[in-house]
């Protein structure tokens, strides 16, 4: 009698997977798609963003320095002395705030965005559930995390000296750089550097891959979430 072989599915390694997202992001969405993945994602996107932050912790709090002599410069004699006095208590705990910041912000931007990519695919007809799109932003966060990190190189080769404005720790090419006097728009066009930039066409490859969107519908998509967070990065900007 003939012998008959069944075939065992390989196991997915989502590490790799992650990782494959810089070189062939759509064989790592279509794998995603088979096989959703996203913890080795999560847990290595938040090392590679500590990193970068404890790379460039001196130009972090050179930053916020400038942005509270910002805040003094808007009050009166008396509230500034309050002021000034607050301030230096809590000198010692901005890296603290800085690291939980990471924490909490990463997750948060991790939610939004699978929020508008699983609206996007809803409105589109793709059917695409919140834990598809989970699965596609926690893994796209790799582009960020690459250019923060090389960003936080940059800061650190050139110093917290080098640090006048807080417009001075954005480093990767954009066209914010030609617009330096004006913080709105420079803040606006930094959000479409040369990473965020490689982010959003890797998204609609994502979103094509692992959440079945026709390519318009996963254009507008991501045109939608980005002015989103250029938006919110604009109105906080000073």
């Amino acid at each position: 009698m003939a012998s008959t072989t069944t075939a065992v599915p390989q196991k997915s390694n989502g590490l790799a997977t992650y990782l494959s997202i810089l070189w062939s992001p759509a064989t790592a969405f279509d794998q995603l798609r088979e096989t959703p993945t996203w913890g080795w994602a999560a847990l290595v996107g938040i090392v590679l963003l500590l990193v970068a932050t404890f790379i460039s912790m001196p130009e972090i709090v050179k930053v916020a320095h400038i942005a509270q002599q910002q805040q003094l410069a808007t009050m009166s004699a008396d509230s500034q002395a309050q002021a000034r006095q607050a301030m230096a208590s809590t000198q010692g705990i901005i890296p603290v705030f800085a690291l939980v910041g990471v924490l909490v912000v990463t997750w948060l931007i991790w939610v939004i965005s699978a929020v508008v990519y699983a609206i996007g695919g809803a409105i589109s007809g793709a059917g695409a559930k919140f834990s598809s799109a989970w699965v596609v932003s926690v893994n796209l966060g790799i582009i960020a995390f690459v250019g923060a990190l090389v960003n936080a190189v940059i800061l650190a080769l050139r110093g917290p000296d080098a640090i006048s404005s807080p417009l001075d720790q954005y480093t990767l090419p954009s066209l914010g750089m030609l617009f330096h006097d004006n913080v709105k728009l420079a803040t606006f066009l930094n959000t479409y550097n040369v990473d965020y930039v490689w982010l959003y066409v890797v998204a609609v490859i994502g979103l094509e891959r692992t959440l079945s969107m026709k390519r318009g519908a996963a254009i507008a998509t991501v045109v939608v979430y980005s002015l989103l967070g250029a938006g919110l990065a604009t109105a906080f900007a000073k």
